[in-house]
């Protein structure tokens, strides 16, 4: 039986791809299950995953190349039917996993029957390298909303304040999240952050945050959400705006608090966005 069917999906990180890949091969978890989907990447993403399944005969992999671009929901979604699983993961081709995660996370599950379960995070820059120090702002927000998780262990409030989760690739849950939800939302920047949000108002048994750092997040100039990050932070306001009814009649005030401070700071991302724009090209 498959206790743990990991999807990785992959669109030009032809760079990064093979360290993702090793990563899950590294994993001190057994029985695991790896679905491979490449969304039409251009560079030699698809020469890696080939020469990487050559050289890993007995591994236990699937492989899917796309014709034409799909985007990273659809890709996802598309892993996700594929899974046999108990438990499903998510490893973006970009990003790395310690080799203890899964084994960790999967004990962690069986023992305390929890649901959904993410980590701490290690901040990387292109090369593999440490990159807390060069993302000051980034790790001051991410620094704020773990500890707010940590002083109130409210996962509601924290989560309305912010994606702590960072991205999917933090993903752990077991089959019957999916099961009753469904796939992921057809968002291009936030599709993650909505998923939680139905992850938490379904009633699921979570742990938001593990404080242990058991994933590699790359911040690279090529990321989703910062090649427009106007477009990201506007799709972020229209969901929380949209969440709004649903919202209202199941949190208390404390709570939707959090709601008040993510928007505000949305806001202020935006207006730095627009001064940064206007500065470059010569604007006030």
């Amino acid at each position: 039986m498959v206790k743990v069917s990991v999807i990785l999906p992959v669109y030009n990180h032809a760079r990064w791809v093979q360290q993702a890949l090793d990563s899950v091969l590294a994993q001190t978890c057994s029985a695991l299950e790896l679905i491979v989907i490449d969304d039409a990447s251009h560079d030699t993403s698809w020469e890696v995953i080939q020469a990487f399944v050559q050289a890993h005969p007995s591994a236990p992999l699937h492989c899917v190349r796309h014709a034409q671009n799909q985007g990273a929901p659809a890709t996802i979604n598309e892993g996700l039917a594929l899974a046999q699983g108990e438990y499903l993961a998510i490893l973006n081709s970009d990003d790395v996993w310690d080799a203890q995660r899964l084994q960790r996370l999967v004990t962690l599950a069986d023992t305390t029957h929890l649901d959904f379960i993410s980590t701490d995070v290690a901040l990387l820059d292109g090369d593999s390298q440490p990159k807390e120090a060069v993302e000051p702002h980034w790790v001051a927000w991410f620094e704020a909303l773990k500890q707010d998780y940590v002083s109130r262990h409210d996962s509601w409030a924290t989560l309305l304040r912010g994606n702590f989760l960072i991205t999917t690739s933090n993903f752990f849950f077991h089959r019957r999240v999916y099961e009753q939800l469904g796939g992921f939302a057809e968002l291009r920047y936030v599709h993650d952050y909505e998923y939680a949000l139905r992850v938490w108002l379904a009633g699921f048994n979570t742990q938001c945050l593990l404080g242990e750092k058991l994933l590699g997040y790359r911040l690279h100039d090529t990321n989703t959400i910062r090649e427009k990050p106007l477009a990201a932070i506007e799709e972020n306001m229209r969901l929380l705006l949209e969440w709004l009814p649903r919202l209202y009649g199941v949190l208390d005030w404390q709570r939707l608090r959090g709601l008040d401070i993510q928007l505000q700071d949305l806001y202020r991302y935006t207006r730095e966005e627009v001064d940064a724009g206007a500065s470059a090209f010569g604007g006030a």
